[in-house]
């Protein structure tokens, strides 16, 4: 998966990732995932998901300690949430 993310950004300016309702969602996809905003910030790429996180992603940050004090960029990108500081 982090292979096949890299080299969608490696390809594109802008990947965009959609992650079914109801998808088997765990700390290491998360771990991907973020590692992929890192890369594409470094090579002025975009990733974004196509909605906000659902229910079971959104249990997965919760418990991850992603939803503990998220910053507005994290908000945006998965909660597609803006936040007012």
């Amino acid at each position: 998966m982090h292979s096949l993310l890299l080299d969608a950004l490696a390809q594109q300016a802008e990947v965009v990732l959609d992650i079914p309702d109801g998808a088997m969602i765990d700390l290491s996809f998360l771990q991907l995932v973020q590692s992929a905003r890192l890369q594409a910030d470094l090579s002025d790429n975009t990733i974004r998901l196509s909605k906000g996180a659902g229910d079971e992603l959104r249990s997965v940050l919760d418990r991850a300690g992603f939803l503990t004090n998220m910053r507005p960029e994290d908000a945006k990108f998965w909660l597609h949430e803006e936040f007012q500081q």
